[in-house]
């Protein structure tokens, strides 16, 4: 985790070694019981970097509430993943959205650069933080029939992998490895890969990712 360079010296075991940061933009304070989690959007040197969430216990400081901070993770792999904002919507821990981040505006733009990520589930509890697609999303988004994945994304679909695992490939991005249980998310220049491990990675590019393995695709269906 990055530290604000004032504050370099008050920072304990569980963030030592980690990036640097001169502004903590954007904190979101969740918490669960005793268990809690403080997001936070490392900017430095006016470059925008990854976003962690810093877990742990809630403890009685004097009559003020001080977080025990356990594990600092990093909350999206990918490299888009911005300034999430959480809320407490009655359902199993909280409803999260990020701000899938652009270089400039969009042609003809205005006033705006960038989108938001689909609804997410961020849990807090004693294993750690997990941050997995909204149940809601896939109940409710229209799709069409499924089709094996293979070759060049559609620039709308879901890509469900099976237990033979797939991966993502992209020309300037690397390769990504799905295991089983992995759902990707296709939406335009934006791709969400949900892994069963609870970290997603959100990207960003205008060139279509590949896919290659073991795995189902589902247009999403246009209005």
């Amino acid at each position: 985790m990055g530290l604000p360079r004032r504050l370099a010296a008050r920072r304990g075991p569980a963030v030592a070694g980690s990036g640097p940061a001169d502004v903590w933009e954007c904190p979101q304070l969740a918490v669960e019981g005793e268990r809690a989690a403080l997001l936070l959007s490392l900017h430095d040197d006016g470059v925008l970097g990854d976003v962690v969430a810093c877990a742990g216990r809630l403890v009685d400081d004097d009559g003020r509430p001080r977080l025990e901070v356990e594990d600092v993770g990093v909350l999206d792999r990918g490299d888009a993943f911005y300034a999430p904002q959480i809320a407490d919507d009655g359902g199993e821990g909280w409803w999260l959205m990020g701000w899938v981040r652009e270089d400039g505006q969009q042609p003809g733009g205005r006033d705006q650069a960038g989108c938001l990520t689909l609804p997410r589930r961020l849990t807090v509890d004693p294993s750690g933080v997990r941050l997995e697609l909204d149940l809601a999303v896939g109940e409710t988004l229209p799709l069409g029939p499924a089709c094996a994945a293979e070759g060049e994304l559609p620039p709308a679909a879901v890509v469900e992998v099976g237990p033979g695992e797939a991966v993502l490939v992209h020309p300037e991005l690397g390769a990504r490895p799905m295991p089983e249980g992995t759902r990707a998310v296709v939406d335009g220049d934006v791709l969400e890969v949900y892994r069963p491990d609870g970290v997603p990675a959100t990207f960003r590019h205008p060139v279509a990712w590949q896919v290659r393995g073991d795995a189902e695709l589902r247009p999403v269906l246009r209005p």
